[in-house]
C-alpha cells in the first residue's frame, strides 16, 4: 500500500503531504473494487462502484414502486367480483378501483393482501359528493381590498354577495353558525350564532348562546339548563349565574358585580361598599346615611355617627382616623435609613438617625464599599466564582449575593435536565463547575420547589418530631418529591423541618420526615416549611453528585420545566415566573428552554398546538432570555439537525414532530449514536445553548 501521511491538518490544506493522500485517495475513488474508502482525515466515503450500486440498487426500487402502482390502476373493474377474478394481474401489496355500487363515491379502492382483495377504506368521491363545495367556490367573489381596509378581521371568507361566512382575527377564527357532529378540539372559539357539537373539548370559549345537555368541567359533569332570553328581557343585569331552579346566584351590572352572601375570611379592600346592613361579628350595626349637604362644611372627609347624630368616628382629609376623641393612626415614626462602610475590611451599618454602629460582616477581605437608596455594593474576594468580585445586599437584612453572578451553570428540570448528558457536554464546551438539579418525571411546581421559588409547610402527624426515627407528615403532598401521577419516588431530598435537619421520603402514599441525628422531642403545633437544601442529583465532568450548592441562585439557571404537566400552561408560567423573581443576583442570568413534543403529537393533534403554544407564552414571559438564536428556537435547531437521508426523520419533519434519529425513545434526546443519526439529540441541544449565552455575552 502506498505511503499515507494521514497529518490530521484541516480543510483546506496545501501540504505537498496532503495533496499526496488526495490523490492516493481519488485513485481509491476511481479504481478500487470495494464499495468505500477512507479519505485523509479518517472519513468513509463511496467509491465510484460503491455510488454506482446504490444508484442501481435505488433505479431498481423506483422501476418496482412503479410496476406495483400502475399495473393496477391501468385496468378497471366494474366490482369487487371482476377484480378479484383478474387478481393475477394486480401484483400483491398493490391496490386498485372498482367503481361503487352507490353515489356516495365514484371509486372504492381495495388491496391485494396474499391473494384477496380488501377495503382500504378510501373512496375515490364522485361529482354528487363535491358538487356543493365547487359551487360555493364558484360563488365566491373577492373584494377590493380597500372595501374591507377598516374591517377588524384579519382575513375571511364571504359569499357572493359579500357577506362573511368566517372570519379570523390573530390566532382566533369567528363562525356564524356551526354544526360539529364529531369532535371539536380548539384553543379559542368565538361564535356570534348557535353552536352545536357532540363532543368538545374547548379551553376558551365566548359565545352568544351554547346548545348542550350537559358541560363536563374538570371531569365532572354539570348539567345545563339555560333561560329563554325574552324570560330576562327587562332584568337590570348585563349577565348572570344561576343555579338550576333560575335563582340568580351572581350577577353584573356593566363593572359592579352583586353578590347575595360574601363571606371574606381575612380581610376585605374596597373603594366603595353600597349595603343596606352591616354586622361586625356577628352584630348588626343600622346604617343611617345622612344628606351630604347637611355637612358639606365640615373639616371632615368622613364621619361616623351614632342615631342621635353624635359624630363618633371621623376621617380627615389628611387620612387621620378619631374614634371615640382618640386619634388611632399617628403619623409613623420616620423609617430608620442606614449607610454602610467598610473599617479594617469589616463591613458596619451605622444607623443615620441614632446613629448606632453594627458590624454586619466580618469578612476583612471588603472594600469599595458604594451607599445606593435600596442596595450597597462592596468588592470582597471571598469567592473566585462571583464575576468581577462584586457583591450587593439590602441594607436590612443584610443577604449579601452575586451583582453579576457567578462562574457556574445550574439546571433545574425534568428528564432532559436530568439526562446526563446534557449538562455533561455543557461542562465540556464551557470549562465552569456544572450543577445538575434536574428530576426525571418531575412537574413544573416540582422544578419550582427545587429552585427555591416556592416551600411546602407540614405538620408531623402525632403534633411532634420524634427525638429520633421518623415520622408521616401531613398534608401527604409529595412536594419536593412529586412527579408524574405523584407516582412513589426512590430519591430522598434533604432539608430543615421545624429547625431540626433530615430527610423526605414518599412512597406514594405517605410524605415521611427523619431526622439527622438523635435529639430531644420537638413539639410542632402548626405547620411549618420544609427548607430543601440544593444536592446535586448526578454528576457533571465538573461536578459530582451528591454536593450542595447553596448560590445557585447567583449563577447561571437553565430552565427546562413543563413537559410532564404541558396541559397545565397556567401552572407552568406561573412557575417559571416563580423561579426567575427568586434568582439573587443582581443582574440575573437564565435562559427559558422550549418543550419538545412527543412522537405521538404530530401536526394537527391538540398536543402538538399546545407544545408550540406554551413555547410561544414562555418567549412572551421572558423575551431576553428564551433560548432563540435569531428567531430560531432550541426547538427549530434540533429539527434542523436531521438526517435528510433517513426515511423516518424526513416523515418526522413533515408531521411536526422531533426527528427520530436524534431520540432515544418517542420523546427524549439521544445520549448516544443512534442508528441512522448524523449527530447525538443532547450534544445538538448543548451546542445550541451554547452559542446562546456566547451571544448573550455571560462566556
Amino acid at each position: 500500500m502506498a505511503q499515507r501521511y494521514n497529518t490530521g491538518n484541516p480543510r483546506p490544506s496545501n501540504s505537498m503531504k496532503d495533496l499526496n493522500d488526495n490523490a492516493l485517495a481519488n485513485d481509491d475513488y476511481m479504481n478500487s473494487e470495494a464499495d468505500t474508502f477512507i479519505d485523509r482525515l479518517g472519513d468513509e466515503r463511496d467509491t465510484l462502484r460503491g455510488s454506482t450500486k446504490k444508484m442501481l440498487a435505488a433505479g431498481a426500487a423506483v422501476v418496482e414502486e412503479t410496476r406495483q402502482n400502475l399495473i393496477p390502476l391501468s385496468r378497471q373493474y366494474m366490482t369487487l367480483a371482476a377484480a378479484q377474478a383478474d387478481i393475477a394481474n394486480i401484483p400483491a401489496g398493490s391496490t386498485t378501483y372498482y367503481r361503487s355500487p352507490d353515489d356516495s363515491a365514484l371509486a372504492v379502492e381495495v388491496i391485494n393482501n396474499a391473494g384477496a382483495l380488501e377495503l382500504t377504506g378510501r373512496k375515490m368521491p364522485s361529482y354528487e359528493l363535491i358538487e356543493p363545495l365547487i359551487n360555493l367556490i364558484e360563488s365566491v367573489l373577492y373584494a377590493d381590498n380597500d372595501e374591507y381596509s377598516r374591517s377588524p378581521a384579519d382575513s375571511a371568507i364571504m359569499d357572493k354577495n359579500h357577506r362573511w361566512l368566517l372570519q379570523w382575527h390573530g390566532d382566533e377564527i369567528w363562525l356564524k353558525n356551526a354544526d360539529i357532529k364529531g369532535t371539536l378540539k380548539i384553543k379559542d372559539l368565538q361564535v356570534s350564532g348557535d353552536v352545536s357539537f357532540d363532543d368538545a373539548t374547548i379551553n376558551s370559549l365566548s359565545v352568544s348562546s351554547l346548545d348542550t345537555d350537559t358541560i363536563s368541567i374538570g371531569g365532572v359533569e354539570i348539567p345545563v339548563s339555560f333561560a329563554s332570553p325574552d324570560e330576562y328581557a327587562r332584568s337590570p343585569a348585563d349577565s348572570a349565574i344561576m343555579d338550576k331552579n333560575h335563582r340568580w346566584l351572581m350577577f353584573w351590572e356593566g363593572d359592579k358585580l352583586n353578590l347575595k352572601n360574601l363571606a371574606v375570611k381575612y380581610g376585605l379592600t374596597a373603594g366603595k361598599i353600597d349595603t343596606s346592613e352591616l354586622s361586625i361579628n356577628g352584630v348588626r350595626a343600622p346604617l343611617d346615611y345622612l344628606n351630604p349637604d347637611e355637612y358639606s362644611r365640615s373639616p371632615y372627609a368622613e364621619v361616623v355617627v351614632d342615631k342621635n347624630l353624635r359624630i363618633m368616628q371621623s376621617t380627615d382629609d389628611d387620612g387621620h382616623v378619631v374614634i371615640a376623641g382618640c386619634l388611632i393612626n399617628p403619623e409613623p415614626p420616620a423609617s430608620d435609613s442606614y449607610e454602610v462602610y467598610a473599617d479594617a475590611g469589616k463591613l458596619y451599618r451605622i444607623n443615620k438617625t441614632t446613629s448606632d454602629r453594627e458590624l454586619i460582616d466580618s469578612n476583612t477581605n471588603n472594600s469599595n464599599v458604594q451607599n445606593a437608596p435600596e442596595i450597597c455594593t462592596f468588592d470582597s474576594n471571598r469567592d473566585d466564582t462571583v464575576i468581577g468580585n462584586k457583591w450587593f445586599s439590602a441594607y436590612t437584612p443584610y443577604k449579601p449575593a452575586a451583582y453579576f453572578g457567578r462562574r457556574a451553570i445550574v439546571g433545574f428540570g425534568h428528564s432532559f435536565m436530568a439526562n446526563p448528558r446534557f449538562l455533561r457536554t455543557l461542562s465540556d464546551l464551557t470549562g465552569l463547575p456544572t450543577y445538575n438539579f434536574g428530576r426525571s418525571g418531575g412537574l413544573s411546581r416540582t422544578v419550582a420547589l427545587r429552585a427555591g421559588a416556592y416551600t411546602v409547610s407540614y405538620a408531623p402527624v402525632g403534633g411532634s418530631i420524634p427525638a429520633s426515627g421518623s415520622v408521616a407528615l401531613t398534608p401527604a403532598d409529595p412536594g419536593l418529591l412529586q412527579i408524574v401521577g405523584n407516582a412513589s419516588l426512590t430519591e430522598v431530598v434533604r432539608g430543615n423541618f421545624a429547625g431540626v435537619d433530615g430527610s423526605l421520603t414518599w412512597d406514594g402514599t405517605t410524605l415521611t420526615f427523619t431526622r439527622d441525628t438523635a435529639g430531644a422531642v420537638d413539639g410542632v403545633s402548626s405547620p411549618e416549611p420544609f427548607i430543601y437544601y440544593p444536592y446535586t442529583i448526578d454528576s457533571t465532568n465538573t461536578v459530582a453528585s451528591g454536593v450542595r450548592y447553596d448560590a445557585h441562585g447567583d449563577a447561571i439557571n437553565l430552565l427546562w420545566l413543563g413537559r410532564n404537566n404541558a396541559t397545565q400552561q397556567g401552572q407552568i408560567l406561573s412557575d417559571a415566573k416563580a423561579i426567575i423573581g427568586s434568582l439573587t443576583a443582581r443582574h440575573k442570568r437564565f435562559v427559558v428552554l422550549p418543550e419538545f413534543q412527543m412522537s405521538s403529537e404530530t401536526k394537527s393533534t391538540y398536543g402538538n398546538g399546545n407544545i408550540l403554544w406554551l413555547n410561544r407564552e414562555l418567549k412572551k414571559l421572558a423575551p431576553d432570555n428564551y433560548c432563540e438564536i435569531d428567531g430560531v428556537d432550541l426547538l427549530a435547531n434540533f429539527n434542523a439537525h436531521y438526517n435528510p437521508a433517513y426515511a423516518q426523520d424526513v416523515a418526522a419533519i413533515a408531521n411536526g414532530i422531533t426527528p427520530t434519529s436524534l431520540r432515544q425513545d418517542s420523546l427524549h434526546p439521544s445520549q448516544t449514536l443512534q442508528a441512522n443519526a448524523l449527530y447525538i439529540g443532547a450534544d445538538v441541544n448543548a451546542q445550541f445553548v451554547y452559542q446562546f449565552m456566547i451571544k448573550k455575552g455571560w462566556l
